[in-house]
């Protein structure tokens, strides 16, 4: 039986995440997968699609995934315009694509923050920019 490989890869959300789940396997319960995998964690706290560039991008060469859930994009939009957030995401993702041999990347939502209107709509903005710019990748 072959084994797909998953990378979830991302921001201090996927760390919570992962210790949310517990150290339980079981994924047909936790996360409704149902192939047989080989999966790996990266949260980061902190990171930035240019960071996660810059310092992750090793984890994805040594792991070798088919698949990777992508999880980004919030610690940017603090300090970038939703477009220039979303054409890095679309940037990385044309790398795991084209130079790392990834075969599926799937981009998970921005979430949203309690309470922080301007913010929500920077997620809702880059959220609609994504949907368009990745509709054509594999």
């Amino acid at each position: 039986m072959t084994v797909t490989r998953v990378l979830i890869l991302g921001h201090s959300f996927i760390r919570r995440l992962r210790e949310h789940k517990g150290r339980n396997t079981d994924l047909e319960v936790n996360l409704h997968i149902l192939d047989n995998i080989e999966l790996k964690w990266h949260g980061v706290g902190r990171r930035t699609v240019l960071k996660t560039v810059q310092f992750d991008l090793s984890v994805v060469e040594l792991f070798k995934p088919d698949v990777v859930i992508l999880q980004l994009g919030t610690n940017d939009l603090s300090h970038l315009s939703p477009v220039h957030v979303g054409s890095a995401i679309e940037d990385l993702t044309r790398t795991l694509h084209d130079s790392l041999n990834v075969k599926c990347v799937s981009v998970c939502q921005t979430i949203y923050r309690t309470g922080a209107p301007i913010f929500n709509k920077n997620v809702i903005l880059l959220n609609r920019y994504l949907k368009v710019v990745l509709e054509p990748l594999p």
